[in-house]
């Protein structure tokens, strides 16, 4: 019985190497050589163990990315404005100011918790209102990649009344009238630079190393005060209106005879500077005569900025490009 598996083992093992004579035979080679097979159980074991290294680094690594990625973003985000103020300016217009963000190219502004409107300035007007009405502000500041900072601490302004009902209406005599349009008069007429020679300017009585910590605190309230009148100063010389887009520009030359959405834009800013400026105050879109007339007034007043560089003393009616650069200036563009 031996003898018979002995030689049919040999004769199927003469088979396997007489298939195995023109190719390559794994049996045939560890036949040949039998330390070959711990040389694949060594690559084999080595494989597995590789494995159960590798994978939890591999782990490890994906954590470390998504650690940076989150610390990137986080280093990348910026604050809330701060200082935000709502003044009830008529019984439809509430006029927002708050401090600049750094890193910000614009502000989103939300009346109780909705869109309303966007600036690229630190200020904004809410109109047409109800009157005697309460309304609730946030603002929040956007990057130059679309990124938003948090909401700022809300506002609360109310609207002005527009008159009671139901009873007399008190009338002031005729004196304290006069007397108050003349204090109002007096106060719009004072100049630039008579508002800001009422501001005081802080003074260091002594050096800065030489004050104590409480000194310092004190003059840096001072100065902070200081900054917050010249900004307040500067929303009223660069003040919006309202009827013009807040992102607008006057780009384009206006002349006499264009019907253009620019020309109604012009009308509505020489409407707000007043009757000296534009008595009629029509707004068509029509660059008719009454826009000419008041547009030359507009350059005679500012002749130094828009008449002078050309040698010029007389408005010509002609919105080129000096007139509108003092256009774009008075809307703080």
């Amino acid at each position: 019985m031996r003898k018979s598996l002995r030689k049919l083992k040999e004769k199927t093992i003469e088979k396997i190497h007489q298939y195995c004579t023109n190719k390559f035979c794994w049996y045939k080679f560890w036949d040949e050589h039998p330390w070959s097979y711990f040389i694949h159980w060594l690559i084999f074991f080595i494989f597995i163990a590789g494995m159960i290294i590798f994978l939890p680094w591999v782990s490890t690594v994906e954590l470390w990315k998504a650690d940076i990625v989150s610390t990137s973003v986080t280093v990348i985000s910026f604050p809330a404005p701060t200082d935000l103020t709502a003044t009830a300016v008529s019984s439809s217009r509430i006029d927002l100011a708050w401090s600049s963000v750094s890193g910000a190219v614009s502000y989103k502004v939300y009346r109780e918790g909705l869109f309303i409107g966007s600036s690229t300035a630190t200020f904004y007007s809410d109109t047409g209102l109800n009157s005697s009405t309460n309304y609730s502000y946030t603002v929040l500041a956007v990057n130059v990649f679309g990124g938003k900072s948090e909401q700022s601490s809300s506002v609360l302004a109310t609207t002005q009344s527009i008159g009671g009902g139901g009873g007399a209406i008190y009338v002031p005599p005729e004196e304290e009238v006069v007397e108050e349009e003349v204090e109002e008069v007096a106060e719009e007429e004072k100049t630039v630079a008579e508002k800001l020679a009422e501001i005081p300017i802080p003074v260091l009585e002594k050096p800065i190393k030489e004050m104590t910590i409480a000194e310092i605190k004190k003059a840096i309230t001072e100065i902070v005060t200081v900054i917050n009148q010249l900004k307040a100063l500067l929303a009223k010389i660069t003040a919006t209106v309202p009827a013009i887009p807040t992102e607008y520009k006057f780009e384009k030359t206006l002349k006499y005879g264009q019907t253009l959405k620019d020309v109604e834009y012009l009308q509505e800013f020489l409407k707000a500077q007043g009757t000296e400026i534009y008595p009629e105050g029509i707004v068509s879109g029509w660059f008719g005569p009454l826009t000419k007339a008041a547009v030359i007034r507009f350059q005679e007043k500012y002749v130094s900025d828009i008449l002078a560089p050309w040698g010029l003393t007389k408005g010509t009616g002609l919105v080129g490009s000096t007139t509108r650069a003092k256009l774009n200036t008075l809307l703080g563009k």
